[in-house]
């Protein structure tokens, strides 16, 4: 499996519109911002077809200290993102 990077992101949208990639890559800049903040702000960001993003808090828990299975470790509450797979996307990806 390869993996798409951020620059190869950018050349294959900027040939596929037709726009330069100076203006794609800022576009893209935006979006990762604005997804960003909507999420900080608790917002649910939705790209109909592609997904959703929704913010989410991953409680308070207790787990096991790898260095020292035999002892419970605190591990704090963090805010993360999940993101859920659109209806267009899971119809595209199941085609082989």
């Amino acid at each position: 499996m390869n993996k798409l990077k951020e620059d190869q992101l950018i050349r294959e949208v900027s040939q596929y519109s037709g726009k330069p990639m100076i203006i794609v890559k800022k576009i893209i800049s935006v979006l990762e911002e604005t997804i960003i903040d909507n999420l900080r702000n608790g917002n649910k960001v939705q790209l109909t077809g592609c997904g959703i993003f929704e913010p989410f808090i991953r409680h308070e828990r207790f787990g096991v200290n790898p260095n020292d299975p035999g002892k419970k470790i605190k591990i704090k509450e963090v805010r993360i993102a999940k993101f859920r797979t659109g209806y267009k996307m899971k119809r595209y990806l199941k085609k082989k």
